[in-house]
């Protein structure tokens, strides 16, 4: 098994509020190896995004603080990398495709230019040869009509578009991994289809590692190699794609796929998560997902649970004190890949 590309360990995230310090991520450990899909999903709130602009130093400061743990990329600690180190990283070496395309793309200048920018900073092509790569980025997220949409404003493109454009412009670089935030919530399920295969086949002509954000279980089920569900800012569950929707081993990762719609059932209501996510100023005592959770028990409210491996898979680890939540394929039905 090859070295890990990235590896996050024990990652502790907290943010100024008028309440004090709140922990946003509490403890979060992954990894990604090259070439690897990995999808990091939850309801909103759970620490996904926070994450990830934590390890890219994206996150303001104050209010935000890396309290403690490490991200090793490639071999460098991220977090302990200057302002300017990180530059040099970010956009070359990792790069984010973020959730709206309109509040990432400047409204001011042309999509070339924001394009050209990139190279401008990374490489030392010249400005003839950075306008024939955009344009040619452009037409590998097939965009028609490259030559005169390069010239184009964000505002005279499509939703879908401008999301393909985000795309081109996280990849330009040949990226060694690619950080996807959320990056089919404001299109249409149809656009959303597109938008992911596209980001499927590019990051994999380029040879790039993908981290995969999503709140939608259903998203994520044909395109990652693994998922890692997140909850209250810790992980829950993590382990290969199959396991965890065909086997879940903790009752919010059952919680989230009896509520993904599904074309094989007809009448059939969706099973809601009761109650609502814990406010991370009152954080209760025990595991987070206790007091909305049909198992729990005294030894739940008091006693947080540590991720530990299900009996049939050591790749398959959860945080449940009960065995029980674990549920078989029969039962769950084909939801998964």
């Amino acid at each position: 098994m090859s070295a890990p590309l990235l590896e996050v360990r024990d990652l502790v995230v907290s943010f100024a509020t008028p309440h004090g310090r709140v922990r946003a991520v509490d403890g979060v450990s992954f990894h990604v190896a090259p070439r690897e899909t990995v999808a990091i999903v939850g309801e909103s709130g759970s620490g996904k995004s926070v994450t990830q602009l934590a390890i890219l130093g994206l996150l303001p400061s104050p209010p935000a603080r890396i309290e403690s743990g490490g991200a090793q990329f490639d071999g460098r600690d991220l977090l302990a990398l200057s302002p300017r180190e990180l530059r040099g990283i970010r956009g070359r070496d990792v790069a984010m495709v973020f959730q709206d395309p309109m509040t990432s793309l400047n409204p001011f200048l042309t999509v070339g230019r924001q394009l050209e920018e990139v190279l401008e900073i990374h490489t030392k092509l010249g400005r003839r040869e950075r306008r024939d790569r955009a344009i040619e980025a452009l037409r590998s997220v097939g965009i028609a009509e490259p030559e005169r949409r390069v010239d184009a404003h964000p505002h005279q493109m499509s939703g879908g578009m401008r999301q393909r454009v985000l795309i081109a412009m996280a990849l330009i670089c040949s990226p060694k991994l690619v950080i996807a935030d959320e990056p089919t919530t404001a299109l249409d399920v149809t656009v959303q289809a597109q938008v992911l295969e596209l980001l499927q086949e590019t990051t994999r002509a380029v040879g790039a590692a993908v981290v995969l954000i999503s709140h939608d279980l259903g998203v994520v089920a044909g395109v990652a190699d693994r998922v890692v569900v997140l909850y209250a800012g810790r992980v829950c569950e993590s382990g290969p794609t199959r396991d965890v929707f065909h086997t879940p081993a903790h009752p919010y990762t059952r919680g989230l796929l009896d509520s993904v719609p599904r074309l094989d059932t007809h009448g059939e209501r969706l099973v809601p998560i009761p109650g609502l996510p814990p406010d991370p100023a009152r954080r209760p005592p025990g595991c987070p997902f206790a007091p909305r959770c049909a198992l729990a028990d005294d030894r739940c409210r008091v006693d947080a649970p540590a991720l530990r491996p299900t009996s049939a898979s050591a790749a398959h680890t959860f945080a449940c004190h009960h065995s029980a939540a674990a549920t078989t394929a029969d039962e769950t039905g084909e939801v998964g890949p």
